[in-house]
C-alpha cells in the first residue's frame, strides 16, 4: 500500500438522487454498522492483542534499559544499601531518568497512534482485509499527519473552551470526521478540517440525532444497566465488572463501525462542493487564548499586590489549636483504678 493511496469505503459512485437526498434511515445505519462490526471483529481482536504486546514490550524495554544503565552507574546498588539516597540523587542521574522516561513516553504514544490508525483501517477494510504487517506499515506513515491534526484540533477546542464552553462543543462536533479524512483519504490537516466541517454542516441535524442516539445507547448499556444490576444484587459485583469491561471493548468497536458508516453516508452528494473557510474557528480560538493570557497576566499582577499577599498569608496560616483542661467533679478520686467505669467519663 503506497503512502498516497486512499482507502475507499465504497466502490459505488454517487447517484444523482444523492445530491439532494438526506441520510439513509437510522435503521440502515445500524444494520450496516453491525455488518461491518461482525466482519472486522476477529481482526480487531487480533490487533488488540498485538497492541497489548506492543505496549508491554515498550514497558519492558524501558525497564531493562533503566536497570542496565543504573547498574552501570552504581545507582541501584546505592539505593539498595541506603534507601534514603533516592532523595539525594545527583542532577546527572535525575536528568538521565527524565530523559529515559521521555523516550519511553514518546515510544508509548507512537505505539498507541499506530494501533489507533490500524483499528480504523481494519474496520474501513472489513470486506477486503489486509495483513496486520501491511496495516501497521500503512499506519506508521499516517502517524505524523494525525499527530499534527490532533494538535490543531486541541488548539481549536481549548481556545473555544477558554472563551466559552459552548464553542468548544460545537468545534468538537464539526471536527467529527477529521481523523477519517487524514487516515483514509490522506488529506492534509487543514483540508481534513475543512472537509469534516463541510460534511457536518451539510447534514447537521441528521448527524447530530444519530450521534445522540449512539451516546444514549452507550450510557444505557455501559453505565445505567450495570449499576442497576449491582444495586439489585450486590453479590454480582465482580461478574458485572468483568462484563462491563468486555461490553465497553465490544461496544467501542461497534461505535467505530457506526462512525465509519455514518462518515460514508455523509460523503454522498457533496463530492463537488467547495471546501468552507475556517476563519470563524481561528478567530474564536485565538480570542479564547488571548483572553486566557490576559486573565493569567492580571492574576499574576493581582497576586503580587501587598494586600493580596496579606490576604493569602492570613488564609493559609494555620490557627493554633487551644486545648482546654477538662474540669473534674469535686469528688473525683485519682486513685480510682482506670478499669473502673465512672459515670462522668
Amino acid at each position: 500500500m503506497e503512502n498516497n493511496e486512499k482507502l475507499s469505503l465504497t466502490d459505488k459512485p454517487a447517484k444523482p438522487s444523492d445530491l439532494i437526498a438526506g441520510l439513509p434511515p437510522i435503521k440502515k445505519l445500524f444494520s450496516d454498522a453491525w455488518k461491518t462490526f461482525t466482519l472486522s471483529l476477529l481482526n480487531l481482536f487480533i490487533l488488540s492483542l498485538v497492541s497489548i504486546v506492543g505496549n508491554v514490550s515498550a514497558l519492558l524495554v524501558f525497564g531493562i534499559l533503566y536497570i542496565i544503565l543504573s547498574l552501570g552507574s552504581g545507582l541501584v546498588k546505592n539505593i539498595i544499601q541506603q534507601p534514603s539516597a533516592l532523595s539525594n540523587l545527583p542532577p546527572s542521574h535525575l536528568f538521565f531518568f527524565i530523559g529515559l522516561a521521555g523516550v519511553f513516553g514518546i515510544l508509548f504514544i507512537l505505539v498507541n497512534y499506530i494501533f489507533r490508525i490500524a483499528m480504523v483501517v481494519t474496520v474501513a477494510r472489513s470486506e477486503k482485509q489486509i495483513s496486520i504487517k501491511e496495516n501497521i506499515k500503512f499506519s506508521l506513515k499516517r502517524v505524523l499527519p494525525l499527530v499534527m491534526t490532533d494538535f490543531i484540533i486541541l488548539f481549536f477546542v481549548i481556545g473555544g473552551s477558554l472563551l466559552f464552553i459552548f464553542p468548544a462543543l460545537i468545534f468538537y462536533f464539526f471536527f467529527l470526521f477529521v481523523n477519517y479524512e487524514v487516515i483514509l483519504n490522506n488529506q492534509s490537516f487543514l483540508n481534513a478540517l475543512k472537509k469534516s466541517v463541510l460534511l457536518v454542516s451539510r447534514r447537521f441535524g441528521e448527524i447530530l440525532i444519530r450521534i445522540l442516539i449512539l451516546v444514549g445507547i452507550t450510557i444505557l448499556l455501559t453505565i445505567l444497566i450495570p449499576n442497576m444490576i449491582r444495586k439489585i444484587d450486590p453479590d454480582t459485583y465482580l461478574l458485572i465488572a468483568l462484563w462491563s469491561v468486555l461490553l465497553n471493548v465490544l461496544f467501542g468497536w461497534f461505535s467505530l463501525a457506526f462512525m465509519l458508516e455514518l462518515y460514508k453516508q455523509a460523503q454522498k452528494g457533496i463530492e463537488n462542493d467547495k471546501l468552507p473557510s475556517l476563519s470563524i474557528f481561528w478567530i474564536v480560538a485565538i480570542l479564547g487564548w488571548i483572553l486566557a493570557l490576559v486573565l493569567f497576566i492580571l492574576g499574576i499582577k493581582i497576586a503580587s499586590l501587598p494586600s493580596a499577599q496579606k490576604f493569602f498569608q492570613k488564609q493559609f496560616t494555620p490557627t493554633p489549636t487551644i486545648y482546654m483542661r477538662r474540669k473534674l467533679p469535686p469528688f473525683y478520686d485519682p486513685i480510682i483504678s482506670p478499669t473502673t467505669e465512672s459515670p462522668f467519663l
